[in-house]
């Protein structure tokens, strides 16, 4: 979803153009990493079968005989399950982090701010398209680009706590920790 690679073989024609980071290979890792969450809490529910969603639709638009077929509006409505499953994995995590004694307000407040980029991010691209305004559309794709890295940024700051299925902080290296 991040990255994007194109690789074409020598001499292949441009519908061939496959994506060498393939966006079902991380959606299998978010399924993957969302297991342990799911069991700690069933509010991961929602996303865990939007992910599931998410990694089929991956799957059938990865493959660059579907993908190049699709124009700008059914390019955008097959990332819908993408977008909502980001959206409602950055929900739970917020929701989870409020119901921490004391509340992780901060990890709450990121998450929050992130699921409402996401929401930002299902409802703009039929607008702008609509539109056809360059300058609007560079704009809000520089906007995907941050709210996906920043998303994907603030899910690894966070994975580290135990009420999210983490192993709790680690010691800097080269502390040594008395017991």
């Amino acid at each position: 979803m991040l990255l994007h690679a194109p690789y074409q073989p020598e001499g292949a024609p441009k519908w061939e153009r496959y994506d060498i980071f393939a966006d079902p290979i991380g959606w299998v890792f978010v399924l993957w990493g969302m297991w342990s969450m799911r069991r700690i809490n069933p509010v991961f529910n929602a996303p865990w079968i939007a992910s599931w969603v998410a990694l089929v639709t991956a799957a059938v638009t990865w493959v660059p005989q579907v993908n190049h077929r699709l124009d700008e509006s059914a390019q955008w409505f097959s990332s819908l399950p993408q977008v909502v499953a980001i959206a409602l994995m950055c929900r739970a995590v917020a929701y989870v982090a409020k119901e921490q004694v004391p509340p992780a307000t901060n990890v709450a407040k990121r998450q929050t701010t992130f699921m409402w980029g996401q929401i930002a991010l299902g409802i703009l691209p039929p607008i702008l398209i609509s539109i056809n305004n360059r300058q609007l559309l560079l704009g809000m794709l520089t906007l995907a680009g941050v709210v996906m890295i920043g998303t994907t940024v603030s899910m690894f700051m966070d994975q580290k706590h135990t009420w999210l299925g983490g192993r709790g902080p680690r010691p800097l290296p080269g502390v040594y920790v008395q017991k």
